[in-house]
């Protein structure tokens, strides 16, 4: 938890960061962001822990892969209705999501890094 929290502490400053000092976003676009980031890094963060090796390597059951794709499907098109609009929510500017799409595979990216290391020290720590 420790070393998965790091990095996902670190791109939430990422986040925060960028969507108030350079996208410059209104309160109601932040929240929204924020929403979105935030669920879908935790969507696609349980597909890169579940394993020991690479994420891409290793097929999800399919109630995981339908679970997860109904979640980030709801997630997406929410902004888009009235109840979105009820918690605040409104579409985003295509800049925004095209930002959020980047931050999201560089978190994975880095999990998927840091989980290498990680088993390597353990497996390393395990041999001594």
């Amino acid at each position: 938890m420790l070393t998965f929290g790091l990095v996902s502490s670190v791109f939430d400053f990422v986040t925060f960061g960028t969507l108030l000092y350079w996208l410059r976003a209104t309160e109601q676009q932040f929240r929204t962001a924020w929403f979105l980031e935030s669920l879908m890094t935790e969507l696609f963060i349980v597909l890169v822990i579940r394993t020991r090796g690479p994420f891409f390597r290793s097929r999800p059951g399919p109630l995981l892969i339908a679970a997860t794709l109904l979640v980030a499907g709801t997630t997406i098109f929410l902004p888009f209705t009235p109840l979105g609009a009820a918690f605040g929510f409104a579409p985003l500017p295509a800049q925004f999501v095209l930002v959020l799409l980047a931050i999201t595979v560089a978190y994975l990216a880095a999990s998927e890094l840091v989980k290498g290391w990680f088993f390597a020290r353990c497996a390393g720590a395990a041999t001594r």
